[in-house]
């Protein structure tokens, strides 16, 4: 028995890797000296030709690994009959996995040498994965996961094709990052050949093994030459990857099964192997459908992207989500030695996905607004400024006017001045350090019970605005926020979904009765509750609850060519309501936003704890007496 393992696993590596190691190098070399190969832009070239050996090593060594023991004196030395069986009694996987591949194979080397509609590429990933029902290789037990066994067919040969999809889907998103595909496909199949050696599945054991020895030429080359790092394996060869780990997971689940040596810690395992891929590509999709693009349309919203933008490096990136997974797999690895149902763990996992897209967000916000500080400090920061006023005092014979908050103009005054001479005073924060960092705990804490207490509210609302018109209970919409850094601003959407169709508009208060309000609307409009929210954008660190109200860009470059002073709001965070907002309410045209900058710029320089007290007393006042602002 241990000949048989032995062979099953190092024979189909140690060849796999002897053919990858002559092999791939050279068409490694081949993609990136061919300007045929090459893709992106001249500096940039993407050379995507590098796993056009991987079908045929696969092809050649999985033969071999099959047809070598027919030999009979290796078949008495081994004693390889059990080979044999598998091989025999799983024909028509065998001939499945060989025919899915090509098909794949086939139609990705197309895609790398001149493109292919996408809708034809995923006519041909659906045929191919549908042969996995095809040949009885289908999911069919649960094991145990919320409570389910068994599973029929009408169920679990869908569910095959959808994860099928979704894995294949994954390594053509990784390919490109450097190694990630193959060092993330080497860690799968190493997880997966433990499964089917442990199980004596020949088949998906000889696969694996041959799948290792094939990717790690081409990671070792990815990491070790630093001029191949811009080469790609292309579709031909993480198109055939995905399915291949496909039939091992699904083959895997069900072999071992029907051998009854399966249970639901090794079903765990297998399904850990590719549950952070699954999700990936759910979550990635789901974005795609609902900003209304389609579901194959390529964008920068994967998790190796999202991890680009928090300023890591592309090495740093493969190394982090190694580490990431492996994290995973350790802790899922605890079902082995701990009473942790099958059902928990997943649980876990999910809520594992969710807190790490969160931080990853975290770190992205941070970084956007690090870089937007910056940029707002160097053009308009008070050193800044004070430089700015002294080279152009200079360049002027001493002649420009600096206006203070202290001189007794109007705004219209100064903007003429800023018009002729570009500059105007600079209005510092009157806020302390201290201040606005307490300030922003404080926000954080009240924000994040607000959510909790104001829940049902929130689902009550939510209810009434969706069952009026069918539209979305939510509105989003970019604002500009501190630093000039945008943001999404969320409201309960109290307007027809054609309001602004014609363009940007501003809320028509005249009468209080806008005619694009819908019934809901014009409710919660008049009891503020559209801005509940917002409460959100205040957790996130978008908003303060109270500062100045954020604009769309559209109206702040009107505002700041009659009055360039707005700039200096930028310092800091716009609020859910303001001194403005109390005295000078809606504003519906842009002269009444240029009056409203006024009190904006005034509650900036006096701002202080107990005036944002007195603002929020006031506007909780005014709300509960139905005064209109």
């Amino acid at each position: 028995m241990t000949s048989l393992i032995l062979y099953i696993t190092l024979f189909p590596f140690l060849l796999a890797f002897c053919f990858g190691m002559i092999a791939v190098p050279q068409l490694m070399l081949t993609s990136y000296t061919k300007d045929v190969f090459r893709r992106g832009t001249v500096d940039t070239p993407l050379c995507q030709l590098a796993g056009f050996a991987f079908y045929p090593i696969l092809v050649i060594v999985f033969g071999l690994s099959i047809v070598i023991p027919q030999t009979q004196w290796i078949k008495d030395l081994l004693t390889m009959d059990v080979i044999f069986q598998s091989v025999s009694g799983n024909s028509n996987r065998l001939l499945q996995l060989v025919i899915g591949s090509a098909f794949l194979y086939l139609v990705g080397l197309k895609d790398d040498m001149s493109r292919i509609d996408s809708r034809a590429k995923a006519v041909v990933m659906i045929a191919a994965i549908s042969l996995f029902p095809v040949s009885q290789l289908w999911l069919n037990d649960l094991h145990g996961l919320f409570g389910i066994h068994a599973i029929p067919s009408w169920i679990g040969m869908p569910l095959t094709i959808i994860m099928g999809l979704l894995i294949t889907e994954t390594f053509k998103l990784m390919d490109g990052l450097d190694g990630l595909a193959s060092g993330y496909g080497i860690i799968i199949s190493s997880l997966l050949l433990f499964c089917s050696a442990s199980s004596h599945f020949s088949l998906a054991s000889i696969t694996a093994a041959t799948l290792i020895g094939v990717l790690i030429p081409f990671w070792l080359q990815k990491m070790v030459n630093k001029n191949w790092r811009s080469t790609m394996m292309g579709d031909s060869g993480s198109l055939v990857i995905g399915y291949i780990i496909t039939y091992l997971v699904i083959g895997c689940c069900r072999q071992t099964y029907s051998l009854g040596m399966i249970d639901e810690k090794y079903f765990l395992l297998i399904l850990t192997s590719v549950m952070l891929p699954i999700l990936e590509n759910v979550r990635v999709v789901w974005s795609r459908i609902r900003d209304g693009r389609g579901w194959k349309t390529p964008d920068r919203n994967q998790i190796n992207h999202k991890l680009l933008r928090t300023g890591l490096r592309r090495w740093q990136i493969a190394t982090a989500l190694v580490g990431i997974n492996a994290l995973f797999f350790a802790v899922n690895s605890l079902v082995f030695v701990t009473s942790i149902s099958i059902t928990s763990l997943f649980i876990f996992d999910i809520c594992y996905w969710v807190i790490l897209h969160l931080v990853i967000n975290r770190f992205i916000s941070n970084r956007d607004r690090r870089y937007f500080r910056h940029e707002w400090n160097k053009v308009y920061g008070r050193e800044a400024w004070t430089a700015k006023i002294r080279s152009n005092a200079k360049s002027t014979g001493g002649r420009i006017r600096v206006f203070t908050e202290d001189d007794n103009v109007s705004a219209h005054t100064v903007a003429r001045w800023a018009a002729t001479n570009k500059e105007t005073a600079y209005i510092p924060d009157g806020m302390t350090s201290f201040g606005r960092n307490t300030k922003r705990m404080t926000d954080l804490v009240i924000a994040f019970f607000c959510l909790i207490v104001f829940s049902p509210l929130f689902a009550i609302i939510y209810i009434l605005v969706r069952h009026e018109d069918g539209g979305p209970a939510i509105y989003k919409q970019e604002r500009i926020g501190r630093f000039g850094r945008p943001f999404f601003i969320y409201k309960f959407r109290s307007m027809r979904m054609d309001a602004e169709d014609a363009g940007p508009a501003l809320y028509n208060a005249t009468e209080g009765d806008d005619p694009r309000l819908t019934k809901v609307g014009r409710f919660i409009r008049a009891h503020h509750l559209d801005e509940l929210p917002q409460v959100w954008n205040v957790f996130l660190g978008d908003m303060a609850f109270v500062g100045y109200r954020p604009e769309r860009q559209f109206y702040i470059d009107q505002i700041v060519e009659k009055d360039p002073r707005y700039v200096f709001l930028y310092q800091i965070r716009p609020g859910v309501t303001s001194y403005a907002t109390l005295y000078n309410g809606y504003t519906d045209s842009v002269e009444k936003m240029v009056r409203r900058l006024e009190y904006d710029l005034y509650y900036l320089k006096h701002r202080s704890w107990a005036f944002d007290m007195k603002i929020l007393w006031n506007t909780f006042y005014s709300i509960a007496h139905g005064r209109k602002f």
